[in-house]
């Protein structure tokens, strides 16, 4: 008879300590578009959203979603403040919206999330310059250059005197020309070295 009612005494002992615990307690459930979130109940981590239903003690709680992929930025976390009584049930929807003004790249590794990069950098605008204006920089240095050279044959021919202000006038802006041009692939170059 003593094995019995130790049996007996061990399964109230189980009974009144599973009644006591939920006595004073409420579930949470978390819900998210992201899952991989993270879930912190009073500042407190307490898991990822998969990872519930979360028993908390009742009464005024703060229940606060966070994102849970890697490399996002301007997700802003989900606050939920509630107000729990005991034995109640409360699924809080932790859902992330991208903001608007913030660039998108269009990779969606999980549901309903996209991945948000940061903007290209503003100075993007000094690679265009750079390179445009080594183009059209060549481009000015090959006629001046071209007007230059047919002038020579003329004065070659002729033996003009008069030519030859004017040969060494196309001559010096083919040069800067030229010069204008190196600049911009230099510019270029650095920049893109610099990456």
């Amino acid at each position: 008879m003593p094995i019995i009612s130790r049996i007996c005494a061990v399964v109230l002992a189980v009974l009144f300590l599973a009644t006591n615990t939920a006595r004073g307690q409420a579930v949470v459930i978390v819900r998210s578009n992201d899952p991989d979130a993270g879930v912190l109940i009073d500042s407190t981590w307490v898991g990822k959203a998969t990872s519930g239903p979360f028993r908390v003690k009742s009464g005024r709680r703060l229940v606060r979603v966070i994102p849970g992929i890697p490399g996002t930025w301007g997700l802003a976390p989900v606050h939920r403040l509630l107000e729990l009584a005991d034995g109640d049930t409360v699924t809080v929807h932790g859902h992330f919206s991208v903001p608007n003004d913030v660039e998108r790249e269009g990779r969606i590794p999980h549901v309903g999330i996209t991945v948000v990069e940061p903007a290209r950098s503003q100075k993007a605008w000094i690679d265009y310059v750079a390179i445009s204006g080594a183009i059209v920089a060549g481009a000015v240095a090959v006629h001046y250059k071209m007007k230059a050279d047919s002038r020579y044959d003329v004065y070659g021919q002729t033996g003009d005197p008069t030519l030859r202000p004017e040969i060494k006038r196309l001559d010096t802006r083919a040069g800067i020309a030229v010069g204008a041009m190196q600049v911009g692939i230099t510019v270029f170059a650095i920049r893109l070295l610099g990456r």
